[in-house]
């Protein structure tokens, strides 16, 4: 799956261009300063083939939530249905195409992928986020036009 290789090669754990805490570094093929979203991180690439790669974090502790708190949340069954219910929300007219939930060393995961079809534009949503303690860390990727159509990104 080349649109979920090229978000993996994004995220690289070595010393990119951005350092976001203790854990976690990445590099974009060129320089992206941090901006703010509701109080969150959040780096972004645009490529010239409209597509846009999104790294953001949520630290839930400025929320007043600890870790504690945050893990029993997520082990509840409903947790991650309306987690994606929220992100749902957001896309009006998204379909979600797959969802998975997961672990990576023990931390857990959510993956959706969501297509999109306003205005006759094939839009394409993937996202991965990663639950860190009081963090939760996002990758994702919109791509807009006729190139979600192709087999690289199914």
């Amino acid at each position: 799956m080349f649109c979920s290789l090229c978000l993996s090669l994004l995220l690289q754990l070595t010393n990119g261009d951005v350092k976001i805490d203790d854990k976690i570094s990445f590099s974009f093929p060129s320089e992206s300063t941090p901006q703010e979203s509701g109080g969150n991180q959040l780096w972004q690439y645009s490529t010239p083939e409209n597509a846009v790669f999104l790294v953001m974090t949520v630290d839930f502790a400025k929320l007043g939530l600890d870790t504690a708190t945050i893990n029993q949340e997520i082990a509840l069954p409903e947790f991650f249905d309306q987690y994606r219910e929220g992100i749902k929300g957001k896309l009006p007219e998204g379909k979600l195409i797959y969802e998975t939930n997961s672990t990576f060393k023990g931390h857990p995961v959510t993956e959706y992928k969501f297509s999109m079809n306003p205005s006759n534009t094939l839009i394409t949503y993937y996202s991965k986020k990663y639950f860190i303690g009081t963090k939760v860390y996002s990758l994702s990727y919109i791509i807009a036009g006729d190139k979600t159509k192709s087999a690289d990104c199914e």
